[in-house]
């Protein structure tokens, strides 16, 4: 039976009825629906795990009987508790090697319904491709700085650039001090070591490319740019959103009547779901687009890949825009520049601060949310004036 992964919901739900198919919760991926043979209306919601080797699986309710939210929440409960089982305090062999450690964690990283997708790829990515080639068989104990620093930085040194290499190793981290505060690892070994102490190198942030351009000259550039790659940048551009928040965007997202784009918050970095406004210069651009895109195809996505079915991904959008461009800017340069010509035009920290959807503290969230709705609006609308009106 073939698995589809995706955010449960009740349209999901609806929509796959009829199908041989097994529903899998990309927010919390231990949770399963699977539809009843009474009727495609009803199912059963499973938390699969493994123990003693072997997948496994727990039905933790019906539904509709129980909701997609209490699902979730009774999935993490019942994962966490087997895990609890499978690793406590108690046993004298918690892990036998560093690839059983990074199993886990991704594995509770990946149960967190609090956490982005993206964030959740990046841990699977660097569990299954940075670090456990290396590590996998290597005793807990003996991962040290200096085993770290001679045997797994300068082999993998050859295969990624040194700052997926410091995210891996900011996993790996975090692996460690998590495992060692739920008693699961003796001693963490790793404690007390940055990223600094094993490599000398020093890690620049990426340069804005277009940092001394004129907004004139910038948008320029981006007219040339085949439609949808042109409308992809000019949504960066205007709102400052980050790459994979801008390609994974769905026609469902955007609120033409309260004049809102939605960007859920699986699709973020930081977790956190915002609601920019949709200006009208930004109207009248997507409505358009939204025409043109019907002509080509019927996709739910704005930036859909050629078959349609799923959105471009954000790693072939930055190649496709650094193609046609021939190199002159990444999409990433899009929202640093938006940043700062907001900044230019008298906008606040704060504003700019939401706009990019930064992580902020509590006191930032109860500030903004409650006292600058308007302030956003007529900054995005002060910008997109410079850009998207003849």
């Amino acid at each position: 039976m073939k698995t589809v992964n995706l955010t449960l919901c009740q349209k999901a739900i609806q929509q796959y009825r009829y199908q041989d198919v097994t529903l899998r919760d990309v927010k919390v991926p231990v949770l399963f629906f699977r539809y009843s043979k009474a009727g495609k209306h009803i199912g059963s919601f499973q938390v699969n795990f493994t123990k003693n080797g072997k997948s496994t699986s727990r039905v933790i309710g019906r539904f509709p009987l129980l909701s997609i939210k209490e699902a979730r929440n009774a999935a993490i409960a019942k994962w966490q508790c087997v895990e609890a089982e499978k690793f406590t305090a108690t046993k004298s062999k918690r892990f036998k090697n560093c690839g059983e450690l990074l199993d886990w964690y991704r594995e509770f990283r990946c149960a967190d319904p609090c956490i982005s997708v993206n964030t959740k790829r990046n841990v699977e990515h660097h569990v299954a491709r940075v670090l456990k080639p290396i590590l996998n068989s290597k005793n807990i104990s003996d991962i040290t700085a200096g085993y770290l620093s001679e045997s797994w930085l300068n082999s993998s040194l050859d295969s990624y650039n040194i700052s997926t290499l410091k995210s891996g190793f900011q996993c790996l981290k975090s692996a460690f001090n998590r495992a060692c505060k739920l008693g699961y690892i003796a001693s963490n070994t790793i404690e007390n070591v940055s990223f600094g102490d094993l490599s000398a190198t020093t890690i620049k942030p990426r340069e804005n490319r277009i940092k001394f351009w004129s907004t004139p000259k910038l948008i320029g550039q981006i007219d040339e740019l085949p439609t949808e790659f042109r409308i992809l940048s000019l949504l960066c551009l205007g709102y400052l959103t980050r790459n994979n928040e801008t390609v994974s965007s769905k026609w469902e997202h955007f609120d033409f009547n309260n004049l809102l784009w939605h960007i859920p918050a699986e699709n973020t970095k930081t977790g956190q779901g915002v609601a920019h406004p949709i200006t009208l210069p930004m109207v009248k651009m997507l409505k358009h687009y939204k025409k043109w895109q019907l002509h080509k195809t019927r996709s739910k996505f704005l930036f859909p890949q050629s078959s349609g079915y799923k959105a471009m991904t954000a790693s072939q959008a930055s190649k496709k825009i650094a193609s046609h461009t021939n190199g002159k800017f990444r999409l990433h340069d899009l929202r640093k520049f938006g940043s700062t010509s907001l900044r230019d035009l008298g906008t606040d920290y704060y504003i700019v601060e939401r706009i990019l959807n930064h992580k902020m503290t509590q006191l930032d969230q109860t500030y903004i949310q409650t006292s600058s709705k308007k302030i956003i609006e007529d900054s995005l609308n002060k910008w997109h004036q410079m850009f998207l009106v003849n």
